[in-house]
């Protein structure tokens, strides 16, 4: 006879009989650690700057901070005068977009337009015209016709009515051509920095056809950043691999290692401020967390949160178990 064991109740804000707020961390963390891998971002910077393109694989474990190492390289460069003259072109998908055609072409185009208008609101037919055409006379009117069309490619693998809509390989190396051409005309203006994030998202079209794209690295000041969790089965490694066909002076490859014992102390401290964690819960996060920055976050939050309940007496067990389940 199967035993029927009570459900615990969901414990919400609402059965709380005080007032509850979760503990909010900091936002924004002062960097820590991988001042070696910002300086030889930095450093890429400046061979762009002198017009020489490059390419970097930035290379990590999910949660490890490659997004902040790539937002502080930023902020570096928008701080820095010289470093200022550069675009800056940042196309970043999600897990939910890995399987939408030209996913990463798509936000390739959308933020190189960005970068040329500010301003821009609505990225369609006229705007594009507007701005690559009349604006700054990049491409052609056909050109822009059919980057447009690109930007409308079915983003399933089939349409509403069951239609494959794969380009043609006519087609498809006519939109080579034109990103090409495009990113060629806009390095020759300034220097371009091109940071392509997540690409285990990335869908393989978007990666056929940049493949074609990675070599202008070597003729013109392009510096293309890849940024990628270590898959080597996903779609998005074809491109790292094809990175690797370049010569030793225009590739590098960076990967990201955990924080160290010294560095996961400090991010805890600054995470905890004024709310200092007794000895045994902080070595215990040390231990579950193993130098993770994503993790040492959650896990800080979570205790600082458990210790909130701990103060007004109530039982703790309805966060009992795997506390790595618990992080979002």
């Amino acid at each position: 006879m199967d035993t029927i064991k009570e459900k615990k109740p969901v414990l919400t804000q609402d059965h709380m009989p005080f007032d509850f707020q979760p503990h909010i961390l900091p936002t924004q963390t002062r960097f820590i650690g991988r001042y070696s891998e910002l300086k030889v971002l930095s450093q890429l910077g400046e061979k762009v700057l002198a017009g020489l393109g490059r390419v970097i694989a930035i290379l990590g474990e999910p949660g490890v901070g490659k997004t902040r190492l790539i937002t502080t390289w930023k902020e570096g460069i928008q701080d820095n005068e010289a470093q200022k003259s550069v675009y800056w072109v940042h196309a970043h998908i999600t897990d939910s977009e890995k399987d939408l055609n030209y996913n990463l072409v798509k936000e390739l185009i959308k933020a190189i337009l960005k970068q040329l208008d500010p301003d821009l609101t609505h990225i369609n037919d006229n705007s594009i015209h507007l701005c690559l055409v009349e604006q700054y006379d990049l491409i052609s009117p056909d050109e822009a016709t059919d980057l447009a069309g690109l930007l409308k490619v079915s983003p399933s693998s089939k349409d509403d009515n069951g239609i494959n809509p794969f380009p043609t390989e006519k087609r498809q190396a006519n939109y080579i051509n034109i990103i090409q051409d495009l990113l060629c005309k806009v390095a020759k203006q300034k220097p371009i920095v091109v940071v392509l994030e997540d690409l285990q998202w990335a869908d393989p079209l978007s990666i056929e056809l940049l493949v074609e794209v990675l070599p202008l690295s070597t003729r013109y000041p392009i510096l293309f950043a890849l940024v990628a969790r270590e898959e080597r089965l996903s779609g998005g490694w074809q491109l790292i691999s094809s990175a690797h066909s370049l010569t030793n002076l225009n590739y590098k490859e960076m990967h990201l290692d955990s924080l160290n014992e010294e560095e996961s102390q400090g991010l805890i401290n600054q995470l905890t401020g004024s709310d200092p964690l007794p000895d045994d819960i902080r070595q215990y996060i040390l231990e579950k967390s193993e130098g993770n920055p994503y993790f040492l976050t959650e896990f800080t939050r979570m205790e600082l949160n458990k210790g909130f309940f701990s103060q007004k007496g109530i039982n703790q067990s309805f966060t009992d178990g795997d506390d790595l389940l618990m992080i979002p």
